[in-house]
């Protein structure tokens, strides 16, 4: 078994649910009016949403590049991220820079939250400004400045990409195997 390991080797697509995989950190693409949020209709009571609601008033729209832990609630990870990167506002809705900023922000959180498995979820939005390989060659780019080598050679648990079965599958999966091919 060789023992040098190609970035792509770190990124695992997967068909399950996000919420449900044991990762220690999920992140998630988020517009500037939280319009996105996969992870709101989880919340537990009335009133907590209500709250929620109250100071998103306040606070809306979220600075773009804005990288924020939420309340893990109904996900087996530990901490869950959202990165403020699309605003629908605006044409295109994703500008590749912000996108590259808050995925360093992200990762470095990460490193220092001693997260190793990081599932990233719904990132087949932001599919429409971005292609799937430039995507997650940012991703792992990212990733290899804010984890230490040695971290990353102990091989983590990687990145875990989910994705709903359909063409966009498809599009990453040649994605996974063009960055390998990249690497060799």
């Amino acid at each position: 078994m060789t023992h040098h390991h190609h970035p792509a080797g770190l990124i695992r697509l997967s068909q399950q649910e996000a919420q449900h995989l044991p990762v220690d950190l999920i992140a998630y693409p988020e517009d500037a009016y939280l319009v996105v949020d996969p992870y709101a209709e989880m919340m537990p009571t009335v009133e907590s949403w209500f709250q929620l609601v109250l100071e998103a008033q306040h606070s809306l729209p979220r600075p773009l590049g804005e990288v924020a832990l939420c309340r893990p609630i109904a996900v087996k990870a530990r901490h869950l991220m959202r990165m403020v990167v699309l605003d629908f506002e605006r044409l295109p809705p994703l500008r590749v820079r912000i996108l590259e900023g808050a995925l360093q922000e992200m990762f470095r959180q990460a490193a220092r939250l001693g997260a190793r498995s990081i599932c990233l979820d719904r990132f087949e939005l932001l599919e429409h400004s971005i292609s799937a390989f430039k995507l997650l060659k940012m991703a792992v780019q990212a990733y290899r400045r804010a984890f230490a080598p040695s971290v990353i050679a102990n091989e983590l648990d990687g990145i875990i990409l989910t994705l709903t079965p359909g063409p966009c599958w498809r599009r990453f999966e040649m994605a996974v195997s063009h960055l390998e091919r990249d690497r060799k």
